[in-house]
């Protein structure tokens, strides 16, 4: 009787376990069978618009798939309410095939799943903290990847668990443009050269230095890319191992995204004759060449022909190329750029000398920039404590693309893009097949012209009005933008007008001279107010 009962009371504790509930399992606790109810990981995927994962980029480099040809590893860690439990997965495509050990629910509760991903040495082995290198990329498959997938609540219910992961590193991309491009070789980023990643979460190492980049191509476009840590600022670069450049603008990397950023690769600063011979920057009487970027300032003695060549100029203070005698022609080629941070004209002519700038055609581009109540191309405020401002000579503009920017100094000096400062007078202006855009500059009471006069810190408009000449040519002209009435081409404004200047009225004043068969699209900072057509005659008809 015994033997029967204790075989009846097995049949119906299995029975019992056939037909366990919901309900029933909550009264035993929160305890699960052993080995009953596994945890099933369905797929996996990296989130949308998110850049690189070790395996595969996308076609243009800007997100990335797990590569169904090799398959990889990815860490599953359930933690919370009983289900503590780690193992790795091998995946193939998006399909978990296989893991180390399976994982299974022991309790009812809802735990936390968390994953991740890294091909940096030793993470596909253990969840223990580890550091790695991050400074040699430069392989096919060398970009670092660590990702790490979005916590999931699950539990013993769940019958499918997808995992989303998020990249944890940022892409540093590197578009090289510019003569030159064609002969780089090879392309780092400075930024933290490792990193500390537990369980997924990154932690930037504390040394720095030049990351090397791979090389890589979409839809056509050569690029230069990394992983780098985030929210580390990047603004150094190193090409071919020895030639330093730096951001004008730096970049703050965030997890998950593309920074691009273009250098434009230049030949280096020279200034040579003729025959090759080096000249001095400082005393310019002789046909030169100069190529490449400075900060070095550049002054024109005589009657000459100087050639830019893609020149990138920046100087810290005063003029960046001052023409003090003769009669110069600046010949420009490709894209160059003229620019003073200090108190100075972009191109300074001096009174009775004349600068012809000219190109091949309009894709020949000069762009210059004065500071500190400086014009773009003209003249130049002295000493803004008395009130001194340097007279200019004529200026010519042909067959070229020019675009300049005038300056304000701290005592209200403005400046015209093309013209003359303060109380200053200017030569000639002549345009003739050209497209210039004048961009003049507007203080706390006063702006100016995009070509034209300066105004200076009293109150009182250049001396005299510029003899305006254009021909043939398209002109944006930019008067300053805080509602002081000057010209778009001519007189200066002031907020009392009309009765401090008196002479500006919002027009279009090439005072003695005239423009024909050309279009001037008048700007107030950079809204389009008005174009006016001028026919051969000379006469203007406003669209």
């Amino acid at each position: 009787m015994s033997d029967m009962k204790h075989t009846l009371s097995l049949c119906l504790a299995a029975f019992a376990l056939a037909a366990c509930t919901q309900d029933e399992l909550a009264e035993q606790g929160a305890a699960l069978p052993e080995g009953v109810y596994p945890i099933t990981i369905a797929s996996v995927q990296v989130a949308e618009a998110l850049p690189q994962t070790r395996i595969t980029e996308t076609s243009d480099g800007m997100g990335s798939t797990w590569n169904e040809r090799n398959p990889d590893m990815v860490i599953v860690k359930v933690t919370g309410g009983g289900n503590d439990a780690e193992s790795t997965y091998t995946l193939f495509g998006n399909q978990i095939i296989a893991s180390t050990a399976n994982l299974w629910w022991h309790t009812t509760e809802t735990s936390s799943v968390n994953a991740w991903y890294s091909n940096l040495k030793g993470s596909n082995t253990s969840s223990d903290m580890f550091a790695v290198t991050l400074a040699n990329q430069t392989t096919d498959n060398g970009l670092a990847y660590v990702l790490k997938a979005d916590e999931v609540e699950a539990n013993y219910q769940t019958e499918n668990i997808t995992l989303t992961f998020r990249h944890q590193l940022a892409k540093i991309r590197v578009k090289l443009e510019g003569a030159k491009a064609g002969e780089v070789t090879s392309v780092s980023v400075k930024s933290r050269t490792s990193c500390t990643v537990a369980e997924g979460n990154v932690t930037a190492g504390t040394d720095e230095g030049y990351i090397a980049m791979r090389q890589a191509t979409y839809n056509g476009q050569t690029y230069w890319e990394a992983n780098v840590v985030p929210d580390v600022e990047i603004k150094d670069f190193r090409l071919n191992g020895n030639v330093n450049c730096q951001l004008t603008q730096t970049v703050m990397p965030q997890a998950g995204h593309v920074h691009e950023v273009n250098i434009n690769v230049k030949p280096k600063f020279s200034i040579v004759d003729n025959d090759g011979n080096p000249v001095d920057a400082g005393n310019i009487n002789t046909d030169v060449t100069i190529t490449g970027a400075s900060d070095q300032p550049i002054t024109i003695t005589g009657t000459c022909n100087v050639t830019l060549k893609d020149v990138s100029l920046s100087v810290g203070s005063g003029n960046a190329i001052s023409i003090t005698s003769g009669s110069p022609t600046i010949q420009v080629e490709g894209d160059n750029t003229i620019t003073t941070a200090g108190s100075g004209a972009g191109i300074y002519v001096a009174q009775g000398s004349t600068v012809t700038i000219t190109g091949s055609s309009w894709d020949d581009e000069l762009t210059v920039t004065g500071s500190n109540g400086g014009s773009g191309i003209g003249g130049y405020v002295i000493d803004e404590s008395t009130g001194s401002y340097a007279n200019c000579g004529n200026i010519y503009i042909t067959n070229v693309s020019v675009t300049s920017y005038g300056g304000r100094d701290g005592s209200g000096d403005v400046s015209p893009g093309i013209g003359s400062t303060g109380t200053a007078s200017c030569g000639t202006i002549t345009i003739n097949n050209a497209e210039v855009h004048a961009f003049g500059f507007s203080g706390p009471t006063a702006s100016t012209a995009g070509i034209g006069c300066g105004y200076d810190a009293i109150g009182s408009p250049g001396t005299n009005l510029p003899v305006v000449t254009i021909v043939d040519s398209d002109i944006y002209a930019h008067r300053g933008s805080n509602g002081n009435p000057a010209d778009y081409i001519g007189w200066p404004g002031h907020h009392t007008f009309p009765t401090a200047t008196p002479e500006a009225a919002s027009a279009i004043n090439p005072g003695a001279g005239s423009i024909k068969s050309s279009i001037v699209y008048c700007y107030t900072g950079e809204t389009l107010d008005k174009t006016v057509v001028y026919d051969g005659s000379g006469v203007g008809t406003e669209q």
